[in-house]
């Protein structure tokens, strides 16, 4: 944060002594001086206006007019500031209803562009948007975007790398720019910190080209011109390829392509005995079913206690243990062999430019019932399930539909 400074040499600084001085002879306004440099340098330090400071400004610091061209005149006359047609020659030329600060930028403070450039490339790295925008169109894993490669130096990095060499970084390959996706990209911290604030070029890199992945796209049917066929046609960024579902007919679909529940045999087809039914307690209306489910757990707790894995699996003869499937030598294998590394992606050099980057949405904030919901919003006006009472989409249906069953 820029900020005004009064080191500790002020007081022997021969011009604000002059000022001070004046104050022997009962005259104050030199003391009144300093203390409207010192407020006209924190104004200029809040605008980022490099030291200039126009009469208004000064009014809304003193709310007095006649007060600001007096005290501003003495600021003129030690030459502590400068008014329009000032003959000093390390200080830039300043436009009437001006003043500008004597040798603003040899006391050490940076270039109102600078640091507003600076604090846009810093915003830039924590917008949400664009860092989902650089990991899509640079990483090697699509849609998960959880590794991508160095666009400098083609080393791997994965996205929850947290420390080291290889974590990936976002840099800002031309330093001097805040344009958005296509002006950041991904790199291993290696090479950013060499890197530094410096074009490619002017460090001796190599901008590597995006992925080809990322700019591949699937082919639709268009209609063609009138007395012609149809042909497959690459989509442009606006094609829609997949039509997204609202919420509800997401429900709906996961609801309908539910099995529906197998109907229980008659217990002379389970080879039971019917006669435990009916000296069953008649007062209570269980069902047949409830009834068998309750003695195959019962069977289930009595192997668990003593009868090893026999028993466990309804239905199965008695005597014989149910067959636990073993996973074969083949997957076994598969498990410890390492995924094939992507190649590494060479071509010419790219200058400064990143590509364009595509547009992801990203979920929306804590507290809201459509958190990470990216689709279209739901059209109906009931949002809460049926099943779990929860608002829509559902988290447990979701959980649901993701595991191929409702949860324990």
């Amino acid at each position: 944060m820029p900020f005004f400074m009064v080191d500790d040499q002020l007081h022997v600084n021969r011009k604000a002594t002059m000022l001070a001085e004046e104050a022997l002879e009962n005259d104050l306004l030199g003391i009144g001086a300093m203390g409207l440099w010192t407020m006209a340098g924190s104004v200029c330090q809040a605008a980022l206006t490099d030291g200039l400071i126009s009469e208004r400004q000064l009014v809304k610091i003193l709310l007095n007019k006649d007060a600001v061209d007096l005290l501003a005149g003495k600021l003129v006359e030690v030459g502590l500031w400068h008014g329009s047609g000032h003959d000093c020659e390390s200080c830039p030329s300043v436009a009437a209803g001006s003043f500008l600060f004597h040798d603003w930028f040899s006391l050490g403070y940076d270039r109102g562009a600078d640091v507003r450039l600076a604090r846009d490339k810093r915003k830039e790295l924590k917008d949400a948007k664009l860092i989902a925008a650089v990991w899509a169109r640079d990483c090697t894993d699509a849609p998960n975007a959880t590794r991508a490669r160095c666009r400098y130096c083609g080393t791997e990095v994965k996205r929850a790398t947290q420390k080291g060499d290889r974590r990936p970084e976002l840099d800002h390959v031309d330093p001097t720019k805040a344009v958005g996706p296509s002006n950041v990209v991904i790199a291993c911290a290696t090479c950013n910190r060499q890197k530094g604030r410096r074009t490619p070029e002017q460090a001796g890199f190599t901008l590597r080209p995006a992925p080809e992945r990322a700019t591949a796209r699937a082919t639709v049917e268009r209609p063609a011109p009138e007395g012609a066929g149809t042909a497959p046609v690459a989509p442009s960024e606006h094609d829609a390829v997949e039509p997204q579902q609202d919420p509800a007919a997401r429900f709906n679909a996961r609801v309908d392509a539910k099995p529906a529940r197998r109907p229980v045999p008659p217990a002379e087809e389970r080879n039971e005995n019917p006669i435990e039914l009916d000296n069953a307690d008649r007062s209570d209306p269980i069902s047949e079913e409830k009834a068998v489910h309750g003695r195959t757990h019962a069977g289930t707790r009595a192997g668990r206690a003593g009868q090893g894995t026999e028993g466990l699996t309804s239905g199965s003869p008695a005597g014989q243990p149910r067959s636990i499937p073993q996973p074969s030598s083949k997957s076994r294998r598969r498990g410890k062999r390492g995924k094939k590394a992507d190649p590494v992606s060479t071509g010419p050099e790219t200058g400064t430019d990143a590509g364009a980057a595509p547009e992801v949405s990203t979920g929306g904030r804590f507290g809201s019932p459509w958190h990470g919901w990216s689709g279209r919003p739901s059209s109906v006006t009931e949002t809460t399930c049926p099943d779990h009472g929860l608002e829509m989409p559902c988290r447990k249906c979701q959980d649901t539909s993701e595991s191929g069953g409702h949860r324990a």
